[in-house]
């Protein structure tokens, strides 16, 4: 039996009902805690859920629900938290406009920001919850959504490997036709299982495809249009009409001076802070190193930065001494067969020590002083070898407008995908719609993805090997 779309994507209204009772849960909270003469419980509960509905149809209409095909996860939350912003802004305004006539003890401007704060922070995590349901069923397949593919051969496969890179959305390709066969798309559909079809523009060109496309419709299958744009977020893009003929406005990016002032300044402060912080831990690890085999406790590798400069990494020593020289004894080890990086899971050259470094991230924390001194930012395209970089092609050299980050989208989302595309694309898509809000959101995850990938790496470790069976 196949998935009908009411299990695959939870409808609109469903996060608007969700979305509602949080938000209001959340400003409920701290308005609570109001004097018994200033407003009753009624009263209290009526605010709160005004506010509460105010700042989810503003999510909704800032697109904070969740779309049929799930997008970086820190860019809807960005959305989230704007549409929280105006809910305080426009109470804030509220308050200020009617506090004349209120008793003594009444809702204050502050009590505003943080029932704002309360009920943010609730979509936030009510959020992040959901998101990770759903990208486990779809994982586990329980909601799959059965894509056939309407393409050329070149945009057939650049839409499959797409599909495969981005593999949490449960969309699962079924095939592909290039729409000049002589069966009907509905009955190749039908033939294949699909719930969906993905047109390509290629496809589009011909007038028999076209044709069909609204007998797909009509039969209940979705009809995703392939515009043949990559490396572009949707929030670049404005649906328009030339006639009654849609068009899509491909909106200029706005890096202001003022965004780039923040970003730097966001950077010293918090970089100078987790140093300080860091320095009983990188003074323990730097003994541990020394101890094992009396080599050099820092390593340094040159890296490529903003604007093409090169600069030097600075990292704790996690390899044998000789590790560079003996990069050709280990080159058939290398998981990414499709582009210049290196990346092998059980390295050889990795030490004792290093490995529990590098489980806990502990090994990248003096990159922090790089951060400090401006050759690297907290969030930024992952810093390219210059080998690497010899191999990148004219769009991918347009990550070098952006300071190398110690973390990043690639980072947090494709890190243990062992694909180039997905390197590539991760690093593109925040070159393209770089935001401080974007940044907070990255870093945001950050934490839990560090922790997380800790936790698995040393308990795997923890379990022993089984004995071999003697005969």
């Amino acid at each position: 039996m196949r998935p009908s779309p009411t299990n695959i994507h939870l409808r609109p209204i469903h996060h608007g009902v969700y979305d509602s009772a949080i938000a209001t849960t959340g400003w409920f909270l701290p308005l609570m805690w109001l004097p018994s003469n200033a407003t009753s419980i009624t009263t209290t509960a009526l605010v709160a859920g005004s506010l509460g509905l105010t700042q989810a149809g503003l999510g909704t209409a800032l697109g904070t629900t969740q779309g049929h095909v799930a997008t970086l996860h820190a860019i809807t939350r960005r959305r989230i938290m704007r549409a929280g912003a105006v809910t305080v802004l426009i109470a804030v305004a509220l308050v200020a406009a009617l506090s004349s006539g209120t008793p003594q003890g009444s809702v204050t401007p502050g009590l505003v920001v943080a029932g704002g704060c309360t009920a943010t922070a609730a979509l936030l995590v009510w959020d992040g919850i959901a998101h990770r349901l759903r990208t486990r069923r779809r994982r586990d397949g329980r909601t799959q959504e059965r894509v056939l593919i309407v393409a050329d051969h070149r945009d057939a496969h650049d839409l499959l490997d797409l599909i495969e890179v981005h593999s949490d959305t449960g969309w699962r390709a079924v095939g592909w036709v290039d729409g000049d066969d002589a069966e009907p798309l509905v009955t190749t559909a039908r033939r294949s299982g699909a719930t969906s079809v993905l047109v390509a523009a290629s496809a589009l060109r011909r007038d028999s495809v076209q044709a069909q496309l609204h007998l797909l419709r009509e039969r209940g299958l979705r009809v995703h249009m392939d515009v043949g744009l990559r490396d572009v977020h949707p929030r670049q893009l404005t649906l328009g009409a030339l006639g009654f003929e849609p068009l899509l406005l491909m909106e200029p990016p706005r890096l202001g001076a003022l965004q780039r002032v923040i970003k730097r300044s966001v950077d010293v402060i918090v970089a100078s802070v987790m140093l300080l912080a860091a320095l009983p831990i990188l003074a323990m690890a730097a003994l541990a190193i020394w101890v094992e085999d009396k080599g050099p406790v820092l390593f340094h590798q040159r890296r490529i930065g903003r604007h093409g400069v090169p600069f030097d990494l600075i990292k704790l020593r996690t390899m044998v001494p000789d590790a560079e020289a003996r990069l050709a004894e280990v080159a058939h080890l290398n998981e990414r067969h499709d582009g210049p990086l290196f990346k092998a899971s059980h390295d050889p050259r990795v030490t004792r020590v290093g490995r529990v470094l590098r489980a806990t991230s502990v090994d990248e924390l003096p990159q922090l002083w790089r951060v400090v001194r401006g050759d690297m930012s907290l969030v930024g395209p992952r810093p390219a070898l210059p080998d690497e970089v010899s191999q990148f092609d004219d769009r991918l050299m347009a990550r070098h407008r952006m300071r190398p980050g110690l973390t990043g989208i690639w980072q947090v989302s494709h890190r243990d995908d062992p694909s180039f595309e997905s390197y590539r694309r991760a690093d593109l898509l925040y070159v393209e719609n770089w935001s401080m809000l974007l940044d907070l959101g990255i870093l945001a995850r950050t934490v839990p993805t560090v922790l997380g990938r800790s936790w698995r790496s040393l308990r795997q470790r923890a379990v022993p090997s089984p004995e071999p069976v003697l005969p």
